[in-house]
C-alpha cells in the first residue's frame, strides 16, 4: 500500500478506483517484468522499462499500480547489480498523475544511483513520436527494453504510430487490447466518432472489420501487429474476463525471441495457475468458510494441474498432426507451435506432447538434445 494521506484534494480526485482484474493484471505484468529485469541484468549493460500510459502509480484506496510494482523489483536488482544501468520511463497525458508518480518513484529509489528516471506528459500517440527523436532512443539502442501500453479503450491507440515507434527501437511490447470496446462499439451507430476510430484502427492494420467472431478478429490483430514490427517474431495473447465470463481485454505480448514467450508462459502459470483466462470473482466465500471435499487441497491442485496440461497437450497433438502429417519436423518447430498456440510452457512439451505421440504418431529420426533443437521427428500419415 502507498500512503496517500499527504495528497491534496485535487490530487485525490485524479486517482482511479481499482478493480479485481486490474490488480491481477498488474501482478502478472510485474511478475513477468521481474524475470525480464533479471535476465537483462545478467546479459546486458542496460535494462529499460517504458510505461506509455502509466497512470498515477497508485489507486484511490492506496493500492499500488503496475509502475510501482515494477519499480520495487527494479530497485532490488539495481542493488544486486550496481555495475548495471537501469532506466525507467513513464508517460501519462494528465500532468497531475505524472506529478504524483514522480514523487512516489523518486522517494522509492532514493540512494539507488544506477536507476535513471524520465517523466513525460504527452498524449500516448504523441509520446510515440517524441520517443523516436528523444535522447533515450539513442542512449538505449544497446539496452534490453520492454514497453507496456495500457489504454482505457481500443480505438484510442494509433496503431501505425505505435508500429513506427516499435520499429524505431529494440523493445518487447505488452499491449492491453480492449476487446470489449471492439465488441461494443465496432458497429455502434450511437457512438459514431468512437465507432470510426475503431474501424479506422482495424482498417489501418488490414483487419477484416466485417468479422463477427471477436476471437478471430483479435487473433488477426495480434498476427498483423507481429508481422508489421520488424524486430518482432512471436505473439501471445492472454485474456481477462468479467464475472459473467465475457472477455474485457487481452494482454498481447510481442517479442523477438522464443525465450520471451517461455518467460511469459512461466509468469502465466505462476500468476494464474495455468488457467486459460482470468475471470473476475462471481461470489466471494464468507471469511472462514470452506468447501467440503473428499480430497485435500494438494491432491485437488495436482489433479487440476494434470488435466489443464493434458488437455492442452491433446489439442497441440491434433494441431501438429493436421499441419505436419507425413512430414519431418524439428523439435524447435514443435516448440514454437506449442508456445504460440497453447498455455503449455517449454517445460511441458516433452511430457504432454512428445511422449504421448512417440511410437504412435511420431518417430524420432535423429538423436540429440531436444531442448537444443537437435532432434528431428517424422509425423505419421
Amino acid at each position: 500500500m502507498i500512503d496517500i494521506s499527504n495528497l491534496s484534494k485535487s490530487q485525490l480526485k485524479v486517482l482511479d478506483d481499482v478493480k479485481e482484474h486490474t490488480l491481477k493484471k498488474g501482478d502478472f505484468v510485474a511478475e513477468y517484468l521481474e524475470e525480464f529485469l533479471y535476465v537483462g541484468a545478467n546479459k546486458w549493460n542496460q535494462v529499460t522499462y517504458i510505461d506509455a500510459m502509466s497512470n498515477a502509480g497508485v489507486y484511490r484506496c492506496g493500492t499500488e499500480g503496475t509502475s510501482i510494482k515494477v519499480m520495487r523489483r527494479m530497485i532490488i536488482l539495481a542493488k544486486k547489480y550496481p555495475e548495471k544501468q537501469f532506466n525507467f520511463i513513464v508517460n501519462d497525458y494528465k500532468l497531475e498523475k505524472i506529478e504524483i508518480l514522480h514523487d512516489i518513484l523518486e522517494k522509492m529509489k532514493k540512494g539507488v544511483s544506477n536507476i535513471s528516471t524520465w517523466y513525460f506528459n504527452e498524449d500516448v500517440n504523441d509520446f510515440f513520436n517524441v520517443m523516436q527523436t528523444h535522447d533515450t532512443n539513442r542512449l538505449f539502442q544497446s539496452a534490453l527494453s520492454i514497453t507496456f501500453i495500457d489504454p482505457y479503450n481500443y480505438g484510442y491507440i494509433d496503431m501505425i504510430k505505435m508500429i513506427e515507434y516499435m520499429n524505431s527501437r529494440r523493445t518487447e511490447l505488452i499491449l492491453n487490447l480492449f476487446t470489449s470496446d471492439i465488441r461494443r462499439n465496432l458497429r455502434n451507430e450511437q457512438a459514431k466518432n468512437h465507432m470510426k476510430m475503431i474501424n479506422d484502427s482495424l482498417t489501418s492494420l488490414g483487419v477484416n472489420t466485417s468479422e463477427e467472431d471477436i476471437t478471430v478478429l483479435t487473433n488477426d490483430i495480434a498476427t498483423r501487429l507481429r508481422d508489421a514490427m520488424k524486430r518482432i517474431n512471436f505473439a501471445f495473447r492472454y485474456p481477462f474476463h468479467n464475472n459473467i465470463d465475457q472477455e474485457i481485454y487481452s494482454l498481447l505480448f510481442l517479442t523477438g525471441h522464443i525465450k520471451g514467450i517461455k518467460k511469459f508462459k512461466r509468469a502465466i502459470w505462476k500468476t494464474f495457475d495455468g488457467s486459460d483466462r482470468f475471470v473476475n470473482s462471481k461470489n466471494k466465500m464468507p471469511e472462514g468458510a470452506t468447501q467440503l471435499s473428499l480430497l485435500d487441497e494438494d491432491e485437488i491442485e495436482k489433479i487440476e494441474h494434470f488435466y489443464k496440461k493434458d488437455l492442452q497437450g491433446k489439442e497441440m497433438i491434433k494441431l501438429i498432426k493436421s499441419e505436419f502429417k507425413g512430414k519431418d519436423i524439428w523439435y524447435n518447430d514443435i516448440e514454437e507451435i506449442v508456445l504460440e498456440n497453447s498455455l503449455l510452457g517449454d517445460n511441458h512439451i516433452v511430457t504432454y506432447v512428445i511422449k504421448p505421440m512417440l511410437g504412435k504418431e511420431l518417430t524420432k529420426l535423429t538423436e540429440g538434445k531436444a531442448y537444443k533443437g537437435e532432434t528431428l521427428y517424422r509425423v505419421g500419415e
